[in-house]
């Protein structure tokens, strides 16, 4: 099988076996002293996560946060992140059979979609991969069908991914950071805003400078209003309350969905 080798590994997030993995245990003990909601029942079942996509040092907590919810009863992962470099009309996915990162390797499922076949696309981009060790640390048994969105219509990829949706092994990840460059308390109160729209599951309130990943939560935020799932933020944060710099600072959450 062809395997597409992370390219951001050494970059976003530790280069070996052993230091991504301890790293990763190390962002779920730290996930626990972040500010959650404290209401959320630990038995509902989780459809959905948005997580932050930055690297570990920096949103990898607020990643850790979103994961811990999860149980390790998902077979297939539908990874849904937008494109940061290459504008392309549709959807694209990987040009290969799985992904290899320090954690090991993981196969691929092809979308249900119209694909366009842009394999360039993924030469620098993180979006999808920096949640692959995140998945790898909590699931024992999955694929992955991996999505990137360029110039595309939410709601034909969200009707294109209900049947998806309604399967009990099936989990989606929504990957995003929120507002970026502006200074702490102007990125606090759109990153409010935003987190209020995503619990509302208010896709068409969205703004394109609220968020980086916007057709990906716009997209789930259809699919939640469709079946009627439940949305919960579980932390909200920024790159100041990391670096102490906080003239220019980039947004960071986690949202859990799950089925009433």
């Amino acid at each position: 099988m062809n395997y597409f080798k992370s390219m951001i590994a050494g970059v976003f997030y530790p280069a070996t076996k052993d230091k991504l993995s301890e790293t990763l245990d190390s962002l779920f003990i730290d996930a626990e002293k972040l500010d959650s909601n404290k209401n959320i029942d630990s038995n509902q079942f989780v459809k959905a996560i948005i997580t932050p996509h930055a690297g570990y040092i920096y949103s990898g907590k607020g990643a850790a946060k979103a994961y811990s919810k999860l149980k390790n009863i998902y077979k297939k992962v539908v990874l849904i992140g937008d494109s940061h470099y290459i504008l392309f009309r549709g959807v694209t996915t990987y040009p290969s059979d799985g992904i290899e990162t320090p954690l090991g390797k993981v196969e691929f499922i092809k979308p249900p979609l119209k694909i366009e076949n842009i394999p360039h696309a993924f030469y620098k981009e993180h979006t999808l991969d920096v949640q692959i060790p995140f998945l790898q640390k909590k699931l024992t048994d999955f694929k992955i069908i991996p999505i990137l969105i360029g110039d595309s219509n939410y709601e034909s990829i969200g009707d294109s991914l209900l049947e998806l949706s309604n399967d009990s092994e099936t989990l989606f990840v929504i990957s995003t950071d929120l507002s970026h460059f502006l200074d702490y308390d102007r990125a606090t109160i759109s990153d409010k805003n935003v987190a209020q729209k995503i619990i509302n599951l208010s896709p068409e309130k969205l703004k394109r400078d609220e968020l980086c990943g916007i057709s990906a939560v716009r997209t789930i935020l259809y699919i939640a209003k469709k079946n009627g799932w439940s949305c919960e933020n579980l932390t909200l944060f920024n790159s100041g309350d990391i670096t102490n710099d906080k003239s220019r600072v980039v947004g960071y959450g986690s949202w859990i969905f799950y089925d009433k």
